[in-house]
């Protein structure tokens, strides 16, 4: 599966955009949109870092900007193997448009997605 798939390549960092906000007005819409979907939030800084308990272990490193999100999955996994959480992720930028227009009335511009590599590369030196 994709999910899987994009893990094993290092592709675990997805950015979501469009969202017609303060990198304020977006913060306090992720955490609410966390809240309604009851995960548990371990910081609420930036980055915010929030996780589910259950058979999926999904774990999210959140960095809020003006108008963007990037959503770090790196430590998600089903069981052993590591994967990115792609339906967790879709509801939580639903539900975050949705407070958005709860909150302050703004209307979120087209979704705007981006994936990221973000596996490293270690180098010998001699």
């Amino acid at each position: 599966e994709k999910s899987y798939d994009m893990a094993k390549k290092g592709q675990t960092t997805i950015e979501y955009g469009g969202y017609n906000a303060s990198a304020e007005e977006l913060h306090a819409a992720v955490l609410s949109a966390l809240h309604a979907k009851k995960w548990t939030v371990s910081s609420a800084g930036n980055p915010i870092k929030a996780f589910i308990d259950d058979s999926q272990s999904p774990k999210l490193s959140i960095s809020v900007y003006a108008n963007k999100i990037s959503i770090d999955t790196r430590g998600s996994k089903i069981g052993d193997t590591p994967y990115v959480p792609l339906n967790y992720l879709k509801h939580i930028d639903t539900q975050i448009r949705k407070e958005l227009q709860r909150i302050g009335g703004n209307a979120p511009s087209k979704i705007n997605i981006q994936i990221t590599d973000t596996r490293t590369t270690v180098k010998e030196v001699k």
